[in-house]
């Protein structure tokens, strides 16, 4: 199963070429390594992932994200697929 992340924000900017670039803001509970490997975890993991792409998501959803091959072999998010809805 992917992992699952809760979307607390979404921004989008405008590069110097006048493109849409969105930087997505995620949430996630703490892994078990990093629990194990810890002192103390409190909280959430937040992480930032950017690309061209918009996806149709509002904050408060449950989104798994995919990733394509992109640039020099790096991972490129590709894909956000809403797991479950922002509860209205």
């Amino acid at each position: 199963m992917a992992e699952q992340y809760e979307l607390i924000g979404k921004r989008c900017v405008k590069t110097k070429a006048g493109r849409n670039f969105f930087n997505y803001f995620l949430a996630r509970p703490f892994t078990q390594y990093e629990t194990d490997n810890s002192e103390e975890c409190l909280g959430r993991v937040v992480e930032v992932e950017g690309c061209g792409l918009e996806f149709p998501v509002i904050p408060g959803d449950i989104v798994e994200l995919s990733y394509s091959k992109g640039f020099q072999g790096k991972a490129t998010l590709s894909g956000m697929t809403v797991i479950k809805p922002k509860v209205k």
